[in-house]
C-alpha cells in the first residue's frame, strides 16, 4: 500500500513536470526586435510626417514576410516614440513637408534558444530552478542597420547607422512580465 502511495505520487508529480514545460516552451512567442533610436537626431524632424518606405534584409528565404513585418513594427515603434508629427506608410503624391525612411539591414541574427541549463536545471532540481527564477530562454540579437531619410525630391537629408546586439536570457517571471507589458 505504502508503494501504490509512492508511485501514484511520482506519477503526479511527473505529469506536473511535463506540463510545466511544455506550458513554458508552447507559450513562448518570438520577441521582437524593437530598434533603439536613441542618438538618432530625429528630433529635428519633428514637425514633419513620414513615410516608411522600404526595408531592406540581407538574406532569408522569407524574405518579404520580414518586410511586411518589420514595417509594421516599426510604424509601431515610431508612433510611440513621438520622434514625427505623424508616421504612414509610402504613398504617391507626397506633401512639401513629408520625409521619406529607408532601413537597410547589413546584418540580421535573431536566435531564441533554449537555455543550456534549463532541462538539467529543472530536472536535477525537481523544478526549484524555474520556479527560483533560473533562466530557461536565451535570446541572441545581432543587428545592424542603415537608417536613411529623403525628402520628397528624392534628397538624402539625413543618414544613420546603428547597431544593436545582446544576449537576453529570461525565466520563468519574466516571461510573464512581457506578455503583461503586452498588454498594457
Amino acid at each position: 500500500m505504502f508503494t501504490t502511495e509512492i508511485r501514484r505520487y511520482e506519477k503526479l508529480r511527473l505529469i506536473g513536470f511535463v506540463f510545466i514545460l511544455l506550458f513554458l516552451n508552447c507559450g513562448i512567442e518570438k520577441k521582437k526586435t524593437s530598434l533603439h533610436f536613441e542618438n538618432t537626431n530625429f528630433e529635428k524632424f519633428s514637425k514633419q510626417k513620414i513615410l516608411i518606405r522600404k526595408v531592406e534584409f540581407p538574406y532569408s528565404y522569407v524574405r518579404e514576410i520580414m518586410e511586411v513585418t518589420f514595417k509594421t513594427n516599426l510604424k509601431v515603434e515610431l508612433e510611440k516614440g513621438d520622434f514625427f508629427q505623424s508616421v504612414d506608410y509610402y504613398h504617391e503624391p507626397l506633401d512639401k513637408e513629408t520625409l521619406i525612411m529607408d532601413l537597410k539591414f547589413n546584418k540580421y541574427y535573431e536566435e531564441n534558444s533554449v537555455h543550456p541549463l534549463y532541462f538539467p536545471g529543472a530536472f536535477l532540481t525537481f523544478t526549484l530552478y524555474i520556479w527560483f527564477g533560473g533562466p530557461i530562454r536565451q535570446n541572441q540579437v545581432d543587428n545592424e542597420v542603415i537608417i536613411s531619410i529623403y525628402n520628397q525630391k528624392g534628397q538624402l537629408v539625413s543618414q544613420t547607422s546603428k547597431a544593436l546586439k545582446y544576449i537576453e536570457n529570461e525565466n520563468f517571471y519574466s516571461i510573464f512580465q512581457t506578455y503583461k507589458d503586452k498588454r498594457s
